[in-house]
């Protein structure tokens, strides 16, 4: 059985609140298109993605304030299919600052990296 954790997509004209699939191998989180649809979330680009069975396809791509846990921002969600699980995908968790532990069931937060101590390397 897919692990769950409760997701709230909100838009204009409502919020969308679902124990949503957790798969952080999923590159974008999706909700079902219907639902979207009706909250007023507009695709802002149409995305070629790969499902589980290999094969390749079109998905349109919007935007919408995601709730997961105590954690709220702005991020991409395709369009699911109707009648399909809504999704917390990587980069939903990315932007959160979340990691799945499936061992507790629990999200946890995750300090985000700062990449500008770096130094870049000498010739």
């Amino acid at each position: 059985m897919a692990d769950t954790f409760p997701m709230t997509v909100s838009g204009p004209f409502g919020q969308y609140t679902v124990e949503a699939v957790v798969d952080p191998d999923a590159t974008f989180s999706s909700v079902p298109t219907p639902a979207l649809i009706e909250m007023g979330i507009e695709p802002v680009r149409v995305v070629r993605i790969r499902g589980g069975n290999g094969q390749a396809k079109f998905r349109q791509l919007g935007r919408a304030l995601t709730t997961v846990g105590a954690q709220e921002d702005v991020t991409p969600v395709l369009f699911g299919d109707p009648g399909t699980s809504a999704v917390i995908g990587g980069t939903t968790l990315t932007i959160l600052l979340l990691r799945w532990d499936a061992g507790s069931g629990q999200m946890v937060a995750v300090e985000a990296v700062d990449g500008s101590s770096a130094t870049p390397e000498e010739e």
